[in-house]
């Protein structure tokens, strides 16, 4: 927000400053007819002050057009519409991880040794049941996220995990619970693939959950102009 109204202040500086040059060759433009009017014919004071009108006009167009294009896509948002752009932009950075989140969710507690591609489908089955946001081992999960196996280790965009595996989704914890737990579903079928271990899933009404520690890099992908 703070960058936002920055930028308005350098665009309305920007403005303040065209408009100055504006009003400063009118005056001097002026000036030049009061001294040369007594020398003129009506017709010739006419023609100066139709030029100087039709001159006036064509700078106030320019500034305002230089002005657009520094405020990026025309006039300067209002309040209410910078207020929702930066909402906008919010959102966007919490479903990539780029922001710290909290709310309410449910925690699945699995004590004992699972497969990564066990890890990953429940991972899948959490966001599939309604999570909007989903951490490992408070590691923050995003969309290019990968979960490895390698010699009996689990690994989560390169950061290797062990067992108890936590993870945490944020959502509706009464569905997301319901949506696990139901019969002949995946936690069902892990818990009896594997009996030795303890799968537990819990309500939660607050969850804290820190940035992805990715970096994201676009080496051939480019927005579209």
């Amino acid at each position: 927000m703070v960058q936002s109204r920055f930028s308005s202040s350098v665009v309305l500086t920007l403005v303040c400053f065209a408009l100055g040059i504006v009003l400063v060759v009118q005056f001097r433009t002026q000036g030049k007819i009061a001294t040369d009017v007594s020398a003129q014919s009506s017709t010739d004071q006419a023609l100066i002050i139709s030029s100087l009108v039709e001159s006036n006009a064509s700078l106030r167009k320019e500034v305002n057009r230089l002005a657009g294009e520094l405020a990026g896509q025309g006039p300067i948002p209002k309040a209410g519409s910078m207020e929702a752009m930066v909402e906008e932009l919010n959102k966007l950075r919490m479903v990539n991880g780029l922001l710290e989140v909290m709310g309410p969710g449910i925690e699945v507690r699995i004590d004992g040794s699972i497969t990564a591609l066990d890890l990953q489908d429940l991972i899948n089955e959490v966001w599939n049941a309604g999570a909007e946001a989903v951490a490992v081992n408070h590691q923050r999960v995003v969309g290019r996220s990968a979960v490895v196996g390698e010699e009996n280790a689990i690994y989560l965009d390169g950061t290797r995990l062990d067992s108890p595996y936590i993870i945490n989704a944020i959502g509706h914890p009464e569905a997301l619970e319901k949506a696990l737990s139901r019969p002949g579903g995946l936690i069902a079928l892990l818990r009896y693939t594997y009996s030795g271990a303890s799968i537990a899933v819990t309500r939660l009404e607050r969850i804290s959950m820190p940035v992805y520690r990715g970096r994201y890099e676009f080496r051939y992908a480019q927005a579209m102009k």
